[in-house]
């Protein structure tokens, strides 16, 4: 199937029930299947919400200096060195649940790019929390 104007193309069938995931390591792409099972996909149906959701307390918007994500992760699978990104007033922050990978002023100086690294368990909830310093 096309997508869009650019040169995009999605492959596979319309009506499989499940995906695989290709996971990077450095810079190498290796395969990933579901729970450590040597074939099997992950399963993630189409017609579902996604097992993987994330949700920002205030809006990641850029116009607090402290914003909480929630992700919630309802696979069996863990998913260490897990990202998030926070966009946040210009200034310095510090994280709880996580550890910083970087921070990026952006060009008009109004805001900073967090960017957080954390471990996400199997089946777990965990909220990463940045603040202002």
């Amino acid at each position: 199937m096309q997508i869009g104007r650019t040169p995009t193309q999605r492959a596979g069938k319309v009506n499989s029930e499940s995906f695989r995931v290709v996971r990077f390591e450095g810079c190498k792409a290796v395969p990933f299947t579901y729970a450590g099972d040597k074939t099997a996909p992950i399963p993630l149906p189409r017609h579902e919400p996604s097992p993987l959701q994330i949700t920002f307390s205030p809006a990641n918007d850029g116009t607090r200096d402290a914003v909480t994500a929630r992700v919630e992760n309802r696979w069996q699978q863990d998913f260490p060195n897990s990202r998030l990104t926070f966009v946040m007033p210009k200034g310095a922050y510090k994280v709880d649940r996580g550890r910083i990978e970087s921070t990026v002023v952006s060009d008009d100086s109004r805001f900073v790019i967090v960017t957080v690294r954390f471990d996400l368990p199997a089946k777990s909830v965990v909220s990463v929390a940045a603040t202002a310093q």
